[in-house]
């Protein structure tokens, strides 16, 4: 424990304790049964990622209420199409997989939800870039994965 290697802190032990409790209690209710490594890192899991090895794009976002979400965009005249319908993998998840040629660096995308009583147009959860249309102000997604990498110029 602490307080057998350093005395000092004995006089604080109510108030440390207390302090304690309340860090385990926050890291149940963010964390539940999982690890806080899992509960913090879904950037990691959810929005788009591409393999370059698989030659495939990978986008899953956590929509439990939806009934059925599309993938809209540049590449398919921002229209729903089946071809771009993420499929429901489970625990309120969705998953699309699609080959390189459909996604390209610079490419806009939302998604379309739909869900019991209506749907609409939004941008995922865990998008990672985005930008606003200069005339409608409207904000889309952006693939971003240009060709050359940036190159940090200080160390991290």
């Amino acid at each position: 424990m602490i307080y057998d290697d350093d005395s000092w802190l004995e006089p604080y032990k109510a108030v440390i304790d207390a302090r304690h409790q309340r860090i385990l209690e926050a890291r149940r209710a963010i964390a539940g049964d999982s690890t806080l490594y899992d509960r913090m890192n879904n950037h990691q899991w959810y929005g788009l990622h591409h393999d370059p090895v698989a030659g495939t794009w990978t986008f899953r976002e956590w929509a439990p209420n939806a009934s059925r979400i599309f993938l809209i965009g540049d590449f398919n005249n921002w229209r729903r199409s089946d071809g771009y319908a993420l499929k429901p993998v489970g625990g309120g998840d969705w998953e699309i997989v699609l080959d390189d040629m459909f996604l390209n660096h610079g490419m806009l995308y939302k998604l379309y939800v739909e869900w019991p009583g209506g749907g609409g147009e939004r941008l995922p959860a865990y998008v990672r870039r985005t930008v606003q249309d200069p005339v409608t102000k409207t904000f889309s997604a952006q693939v971003w994965a240009p060709d050359k990498q940036y190159e940090w110029k200080n160390p991290r």
